[in-house]
């Protein structure tokens, strides 16, 4: 026998009712949900019925987010099967046939098993392995995050383009874009392991993202600038290299004029012979100068266009001599 000696007689039909106004206002919004529901998926087969499959999709997903059942499930699946996303279609499918058999729909369990396996066979999968995975990584397509347990499984999706991303504390994430297009094909994606992140002056580590794009843009823009500063640096040295050997040049004729006139102040007698033999030396000094500084100067210009652009080099001159300063 049961009794109510712990509860007053106005308590517990207090808690009755409140109890019954509960159950009703559930059955209530329950009630209110299939109504939607219904008028969703009544509108989601119109548009199916006018090849609307795109419009007629997103009706019977709402209406399955209000209610579910056999029948919505099975146009749910039998209109993505239509927009060839064959893995929506597949497991939709599946789920019909379960909620058909805990329905006792037969004929709806048989029709979606049908449907099941007929599309078996044309399914694009795509398997995901971890190079050296962390005991944090997280790996994700298209958004979500992928279960350790999926890892190396092919999984079936939906024909196209899918993002496949990983990331861990202290590493630079990464990412890649893939296609999964062939039916009946498996596409192995290989996740390669994690680069530590680059620390900052701070003394952290930067994030993921900045250390990546800021990395691609300053490798970049350095290749740029050493490519200008290693063009300006060949031109400087041909430059450089051509005015020595010009002066080489002169330097040579101004040996030869040196020569003749000493020749001229040796056949010489009297006052004049001393005069012309000390212009001579003196032209022949100025040979030797602007002979070495040819020669400097064409040293110079070969180092400079050499070492162009792996080290920065500096050509100059103080007066009397040419100067080449760097590292090599």
């Amino acid at each position: 026998m049961i009794t109510f000696s712990r509860f007053p007689p106005c308590a517990l039909a207090l808690s009755l009712a409140l109890a019954a106004i509960a159950q009703a206002r559930s059955s209530a919004g329950q009630s209110q949900d299939e109504a939607a529901a219904r008028t969703l998926f009544l509108d989601g087969r119109r548009l199916a019925k006018e090849a609307r499959y795109e419009e007629a999709c997103k009706k019977f997903e709402a209406a399955k987010r209000l209610y579910t059942s056999s029948g919505l499930l099975l146009n749910l699946a039998d209109c993505h099967e239509r927009l060839h996303r064959t893995a929506s279609a597949w497991a939709e499918f599946g789920d019909a046939a379960f909620a058909a058999a805990a329905s006792g729909r037969m004929g709806d369990e048989a029709e979606a098993k049908r449907r099941q396996a007929a599309l078996e066979g044309s399914l694009s999968r795509l398997a995901l392995h971890v190079d050296a995975p962390l005991p944090a990584e997280t790996v994700t397509r298209d958004g979500v995050p992928v279960d350790r347990a999926a890892w190396d499984s092919p999984i079936p999706l939906d024909p196209g383009e899918h993002l496949i991303a990983a990331e861990a504390a202290g590493r630079l994430p990464w990412s890649a874009s893939v296609a999964v297009t062939e039916p009946g094909k498996i596409v192995t994606v290989e996740v390669p392991p994690l680069r530590e992140a680059l620390p900052t002056a701070e003394g952290g580590s930067t994030s993921p993202g900045t250390v990546a794009a800021e990395g691609a843009t300053g490798a970049s823009t350095a290749t740029d600038d050493r490519a200008r500063r290693g063009k300006t640096q060949r031109l400087v040295g041909i430059l450089v290299g051509a005015a020595g050997v010009g002066g080489m040049g002169a330097a040579g004729i101004l040996g030869l004029v040196a020569r003749s006139q000493f020749d001229a102040a040796q056949a010489e007698s009297g006052p004049a012979r001393v005069p012309d033999s000390i212009s001579s030396g003196h032209l022949a000094d100025v040979a030797s100068v602007v002979l070495g500084a040819g020669a400097a100067a064409t040293i110079a210009g070969a180092v400079v266009w050499l070492t162009a652009p792996r080290a920065p080099v500096s050509v100059g001159t103080n007066g009397t001599s040419v100067y080449v300063a760097g590292s090599f």
